[in-house]
């Protein structure tokens, strides 16, 4: 499909990082561990690496939104409201603290649609990242940019909301706080005001609260996931966004071993039994 962003496709970018154990530390407190400092040559949890390789603009560069204005390496879309959809990640090798590590980043792909809450637009990024000479894990990632919703529409990316799963074999409330949102989007260098700046999410971007970034609901459920079946290692995760949640009212993380197959499904649910993210870790059989 050819849009007016088409141009954008198969642009590039290379960016290197250093996986250091401040950051480790520091993400292993936010995830409800002890932050020990780590030694070096210790495997990086699955996921942490969106602590890496964020944009580097300037502060001038910088839009009033708080994240790099739009025109340089992602295309100028010109709708108001950006979110994390979705990441689908297969590992290779670990990558450990200590390691100069480079990522590949491309933009694949394109997407433009009508939703309920009006015209939605899908930039497909695909990252490749290694450490030592080797692939560690290739991620494809999908940024969302979208209208608005009208007052009194729901506030989702699919068109109808889905009710969660019925049954699980665990659920954890999680009761989101601007504190621990704070230092995610510090940990992530994430300079987007939806999550910190309380009178921004509500009185310029209409959201009820503080809105909790995709990539922690991910970690979070990652985190839970892995804590119910420590023997696994896993191989490969997926996400996907379905509604955003906020720091206003409590959430529950849920999942569910897949019958014969070295799997568990994962959910974030919203109050009302709504899903806000779907999600799946496979591990080595």
């Amino acid at each position: 499909m050819i849009t007016p962003f088409s141009q954008w496709v198969g642009r590039r970018e290379v960016l290197r990082d250093v996986v250091d154990p401040r950051s480790v530390s520091q993400m292993d407190v936010l995830l409800g561990g002890e932050g020990l400092w780590p030694a070096a040559g210790t495997p990086l949890p699955c996921g942490w690496h969106w602590m890496y390789f964020a944009p580097r603009a300037p502060q001038d560069g910088l839009g009033v939104d708080g994240h790099p204005k739009r025109g340089g390496f992602m295309p100028p879309v010109p709708l108001k409201r950006r979110m994390f959809a979705g990441s689908k990640l297969t590992f290779e090798a670990p990558l450990r603290v200590g390691q100069e590590i480079t990522c590949t980043r491309e933009i694949t792909k394109i997407t433009e649609k009508n939703g309920r809450s009006g015209r939605l637009v899908f930039v497909e990024l695909s990252e490749e990242v290694v450490a030592a000479g080797r692939l560690a894990f290739h991620e494809v990632r999908t940024i969302l940019y979208r209208e608005a919703p009208v007052p009194g529409a729901v506030d989702s990316v699919l068109p109808d909301p889905i009710a969660a799963a019925p049954q699980s074999d665990w659920r954890i409330s999680v009761q989101p706080d601007p504190i621990a949102l704070f230092r995610f989007s510090a940990l992530t260098f994430n300079g987007h005001r939806i999550h910190y700046d309380r009178p921004f999410a509500v009185e310029v971007e209409g959201y009820p609260g503080l809105v909790v970034q995709g990539p922690y609901i991910a970690l979070l459920l990652i985190t839970a996931g892995l804590r119910s079946c420590p023997e696994w290692t896993p191989i490969t995760f997926t996400c996907r966004a379905h509604a955003p949640l906020f720091d206003d009212a409590p959430f529950e993380l849920a999942g569910k071993a897949r019958q014969g197959q070295a799997g568990i499904d994962l959910w974030a649910i919203r109050p009302g039994g709504v899903i806000a993210m779907t999600a799946s870790l496979g591990f080595c059989p």
